[in-house]
């Protein structure tokens, strides 16, 4: 698996005609929920789009994207058809929601309150926020599992942010009450493969002995 880990990189342009049978999109997400998670929660749910499903899903997404009333005309056009090319042209898509937390939406107008008012507030506020940040690592170890499981097989992938531009059409297309986390593109990639400079281990990791 070292091998895939070093290979695997997000690819960004899809060939459209490659296809990937379910019981191999099946495997990668077995995979996935054989990833450790705190308390063994495993708070993970997956749905995956294909062919007639991903159409489905671009149309219900442009009835909100061509509205120009809506908040989407603040996102470039660059961005959305990039986006939107992605999801056409990829074999399947999979959405990534977090079963243990409540779905969140974005507000300009809601900004962090910050006024605690006393020690014990402050420790519950910490215990909640460590719980749900404990989930979001271990739905972290569930996407390497499947993005590494992908990677093995042949399939190229990428993990991308997209769908949180549209949390509460997401939440209504899927019916969903569990927070979405993000999405993983799934496809053969066509854009040529180079290297990406890491840090190196002195700018990442201190050790006391």
């Amino acid at each position: 698996m070292i091998k895939e880990i070093e290979l695997r990189r997000s690819r960004r342009i899809f060939d459209k005609d490659y296809d990937i049978d379910n019981e191999t999109i099946e495997d990668i997400i077995k995979a996935a929920a054989l990833a450790p998670s705190a308390k063994n929660y495993q708070p993970w749910k997956f749905y995956v789009l294909k062919r007639r499903s991903k159409k489905e899903f671009i149309d219900y997404l442009r009835k909100y994207i061509d509205n120009p009333e809506s908040h989407y005309v603040y996102i470039s056009d660059r961005v959305i058809n990039r986006s939107m090319k992605m999801i056409e042209d990829c074999s399947a898509i999979v959405f990534v929601f977090d079963t243990n937390s409540k779905p969140k939406y974005f507000n300009v107008n809601n900004a962090p309150n910050c006024n605690i008012k006393s020690v014990k507030e402050s420790f519950e506020k910490a215990v909640i926020y460590t719980s749900d940040l404990m989930d979001k690592l271990s739905i972290g170890c569930a996407l390497q599992n499947l993005m590494l499981v992908a990677t093995e097989k042949g399939i190229d992938n990428i993990c991308f942010g997209f769908g949180n531009y549209f949390l509460t059409e997401i939440y209504k297309y899927f019916n969903e009450n569990s927070e979405f986390i993000t999405s993983v593109a799934l496809g053969k990639g066509l854009e040529p493969v180079f290297s990406i400079p890491k840090k190196g281990i002195s700018e990442i990791l201190t050790i006391k002995e």
